[in-house]
């Protein structure tokens, strides 16, 4: 049950993540943003890339593209939810995720899943949705609180990352057949991801015309703190993140990564005097029986 461990880990140090990368964002554009969370790795991912590149086939390198390009893409959308004035309605809905992994583990990778998984995905979703804020005094502003960009931002990330947790277990599978252990592999993939996403990026701010300005304004002095514990925390977080869909099993991890709504209610009705509603609430308690039925049965 270690991949519990790394997926609580994971859901901590992202918390930290993302709290620093909305201070980020006042001073940079969302591209320089989501890039800052993978610059200081960059000397350890050439270093793996440059001394095992040789030993992988295009299987390999396929699943890391996708991976680094559709993490890259929901963290964008991510960054963009919380620019909403409906942020939180948009990060609830960045936790559809779980529903549409199992969609896309169904449709795309061909993978079938047990009536618990069924059922502990629902009941989670279910939860999502009492978390919403959403308006349910009648249909019409039902649906009209469903019609807003943090709504539709909120679910490309959760789309993206689904992709992701896939290819990263399919990565990590690939060198734990060649004789890796999961935790190695599953840094390894990390590594190589991390190596391809500078890349894009500096790809991106080329085109831009913008490379330098943009490095350079992370390391000023308001924005230095920002950028270092953002950039640590991302590293950490993923190390947890991809070691926990090595070991376990995408839908189980995703499950109890809703752990960091939770977590971040709490956050807010502690640190921000903030009170949940009887909605809330009872969205809480469906989440948590979703987890437990995942743990325990």
């Amino acid at each position: 049950m270690s991949w519990i461990f790394l997926t609580i880990l994971a859901i901590f140090f992202q918390i930290v993540r993302n709290l620093e990368q909305k201070k980020l964002h006042k001073d940079l554009d969302v591209f320089t943003t989501s890039w800052s969370r993978f610059i200081l790795p960059l000397p350890f991912a050439i270093i793996a890339v440059i001394s095992t590149f040789q030993s992988y086939s295009f299987e390999f390198f396929h699943y890391i593209l996708i991976n680094a390009l559709f993490q890259i893409l929901g963290n964008i959308f991510l960054i963009k939810t919380i620019q909403t004035k409906n942020f939180s309605v948009g990060i609830a809905f960045s936790k559809t995720e779980i529903i549409q992994a199992l969609i896309l583990g169904f449709l795309l990778y061909n993978f079938r899943f047990n009536f618990k998984e069924i059922l502990a995905i629902f009941l989670a979703f279910i939860g999502i949705i009492l978390l919403a804020k959403l308006d349910f005094k009648n249909f019409k502003d039902f649906t009209k609180s469903l019609k807003n960009i943090a709504s539709l931002y909120g679910v490309l990330c959760g789309f993206c990352f689904g992709i992701t947790s896939y290819n990263i277990q399919f990565a990590s599978n690939y060198l734990v057949s060649d004789g890796f252990s999961s935790i190695k592999a599953s840094t390894l993939v990390l590594l190589y991801t991390i190596f391809f996403q500078n890349i894009f990026f500096i790809i991106l701010k080329s085109f831009q015309k913008r490379l330098f300005s943009d490095v350079k304004k992370l390391f000023l002095i308001d924005n230095y703190r920002k950028f270092l514990i953002t950039s640590l925390s991302s590293f950490v977080g993923s190390i947890c993140w991809y070691g926990a869909y090595a070991i376990g099993n995408v839908i189980h991890v995703k499950t109890v990564g809703q752990l960091e709504i939770i977590a971040s209610m709490l956050v807010s009705k502690f640190h921000f005097k903030e009170k949940n509603t009887i909605k809330e609430n009872l969205g809480i308690i469906f989440i948590i029986i979703s987890i437990l039925l995942i743990i325990l049965f």
